[in-house]
């Protein structure tokens, strides 16, 4: 700074000395212009010098003083001269931290406050140096005083003072309150506990109360409320329910928890043995008898027909037996009735019964009655004792070379092979085809070469006459229980024991109708056609669950019937040739059909 002021001197001493040999001296627009220094100044300076810390803030506050008393536009200059000192004056902020200010011999003096020191009273004295706040309390300085901040529990300008935490009497229920610093204890009454003594202890915590008596707390006690039967302090003791005798008729009393039992004597009854046993009310008279009630007993007054105590004997009407020797008696209730041996009738089955009047024999040419029974003289063709069943002429099959044998009354009719022919198809015959011989579909047509005419065979048949359906089971094992079922360029597993479906358990749902018929399926309800075990229109032989293929049969019949049918619960099928194309010319056929049910 002292240099600054230096040259500041310098450059202004020549600046003097240039204007003096002008003939006119030019005055500058203001005073930085014309570079006085004042002695204000100049303090400003030596006391930036003595205290750095503070320069900067009295810099400005000195520069903002300068020119005060300074001359104006020059007056009194002297050319050639510095000029004279200026007089120097008090600013608003000289005399720092509020202190007074004075000019004496044209040099400034300040008077500080209490608590500051400098010669601008710049500097703060540490009011805390003397650690003045007590009880740990933090201090802080300030100018010409200090402040504490107490730690807690404490208060007063130099926390001195404990506060008083039992002031507010915090502790409850006649607690007794102790302070110490930022906390006090409280010494409770009997029978309370807890910071304040606000908990009344509950002395029922170790549940005194005995027998299921309910427990009131108290303070500093409890009371039992005792269930009924029990009393005393605890609920300890069980009231003796027996002592006023409350059992009448001798009967022997058991106390219990505010209650009592009564075990009656023989023919009482009742919570006090006070109600005469009705030994009528279980009604121990059987079939009718009448009951009469007595002291630990009944009688009983029975009605025609039964005996016993009870009543409970059926008189046996029976012995001695007065049925016939041809019925057997049964025994009623005061009375019989007989079972006749067949050929008897009457009460006591003593009359004969003529059958022949009831015309029994069927198919006969002559009814005897015998003793019980009779005789008929059948008809030919006709057995059995009614002369009902058609003697089956079939049975053996008397046709040869694989007719097919039709039974009729007391005689039969082979349906030959093309190949056969005669009564019982004997005779073998040409197998050269016509339109009666070529079968399953079959046509006959002359070979391209010429020569004799010879049957062309629809896809899956075979065989001079296309009588053989081509296997379609070679080397199929449909595993246990299930054999392989040739069907028309297909096969299926059967299964062996009749039944249907993956396991052999479903019953199979069949139908057989003849030529021009219609085969009606129906599956239980809540169920449809899953399958088509069987499906055959042409000559099927056998029956439900074992269904065969015969000679001759329209290939078409399982795609036909499988459209109709399955995923129906119920599905009709007609069996016409219109349907199937004729697949044995010249033969009544008929349709066999078997389906397997199941869920949707």
């Amino acid at each position: 700074m002292k240099l600054g002021y230096l040259a500041l001197l310098a450059g202004l001493l020549a600046q003097v000395a240039c204007s003096s040999s002008a003939d006119q001296l030019v005055a500058p627009s203001d005073d930085s212009e014309r570079g006085l220094i004042t002695s204000e100044d100049q303090a400003t300076g030596e006391d930036a010098a003595e205290n750095d810390s503070d320069s900067s803030s009295e810099n400005e506050e000195n520069a903002s003083g300068r020119g005060e008393g300074e001359n104006s536009e020059g007056e009194n200059d002297e050319p050639g001269m510095g000029g004279s000192a200026a007089v120097v004056s008090c600013g608003e902020d000289t005399c720092k931290n509020t202190g007074l200010c004075s000019v004496t011999n044209n040099e400034i003096a300040c008077d500080c406050p209490s608590g500051t020191t400098g010669n601008r009273c710049q500097t703060d004295l540490d009011d805390c140096a003397i650690s003045p706040c007590e009880n740990s309390g933090e201090c802080v300085d300030a100018i010409g005083s200090f402040t504490c901040t107490c730690t807690v529990g404490f208060e007063g300008a130099t926390c001195e003072d404990n506060i008083n935490d039992c002031l507010q009497e915090p502790c409850l229920n006649d607690g007794v309150c102790t302070d110490s610093i930022n906390q006090f204890t409280c010494a409770c009454a009997p029978g309370y506990d807890g910071a304040t003594c606000e908990n009344n202890i509950d002395d029922c915590a170790s549940s005194p109360c005995l027998n299921g008596g309910d427990c009131q707390d108290g303070v500093d006690s409890f009371t039992c409320d005792c269930p009924a039967g029990y009393d005393g302090a605890l609920c300890a003791n069980d009231i003796n329910d027996c002592a006023t005798a409350p059992c009448q008729n001798s009967g022997i009393c058991t106390d219990g928890v505010d209650a009592f039992t009564c075990d009656c004597s023989p023919g009482y009854e009742g919570p006090t043995c006070a109600i005469d046993t009705d030994e009528c009310s279980s009604s121990p008279c059987q079939n009718g008898g009448t009951c009469t009630d007595e002291i630990n007993a009944y009688s009983c007054v029975c009605p025609a027909g039964f005996e016993g105590d009870d009543c409970q004997i059926n008189i046996d009407e029976c012995d001695p037996d007065p049925c016939a020797a041809t019925g057997t008696c049964v025994d009623g209730v005061n009375e019989f009735s007989c079972t006749c041996d067949s050929g008897y009738e009457g009460a006591l089955c003593d009359d004969d019964i003529d059958e022949c009047d009831l015309g029994t024999c069927e198919n006969s040419t002559a009814c005897a009655n015998t003793p019980g029974s009779f005789t008929c003289t059948c008809e030919a063709g006709y057995e059995g004792a009614t002369c009902a069943d058609d003697i089956d002429d079939c049975a053996p099959n008397p046709c040869q070379n694989d007719g097919l044998c039709l039974d009729e009354v007391n005689g039969y009719d082979c349906d030959c092979l093309p190949n056969a022919n005669g009564n019982t198809c004997q005779n073998l015959v040409s197998t050269t085809c016509s339109r009666n011989n070529c079968w399953n579909g079959g046509t006959c047509e002359t070979p391209s070469g010429g020569g004799a005419q010879e049957c062309v065979c629809a896809a899956g048949y075979e065989g001079d006459n296309c009588l053989n359906s081509v296997d379609d089971c070679g080397g199929v094992d449909c595993g246990t229980g299930k054999t392989c079922a040739d069907r028309h360029q297909t096969y299926q597993c059967i299964c062996d024991n009749g039944q249907t479906g993956a396991d052999c358990t479903g019953a199979p749902v069949c139908a057989v109708v003849d030529e021009n018929q219609t085969a009606t399926l129906t599956c239980p309800s809540g169920q449809v056609i899953k399958n088509i075990d069987f499906a055959d229109y042409g000559l099927p032989t056998g029956a439900c669950g074992d269904f065969q293929r015969g000679f001759c049969g329209a290939g078409s019949t399982q795609t036909e019937v499988e459209t109709d049918c399955l995923g129906e619960n119920s599905c009709d099928v007609q069996a016409r040739n219109s349907g199937f194309t004729d697949p044995c010319y010249g033969h009544f056929k008929r349709l066999a059909v078997q389906v397997e049910c199941g869920a949707p």
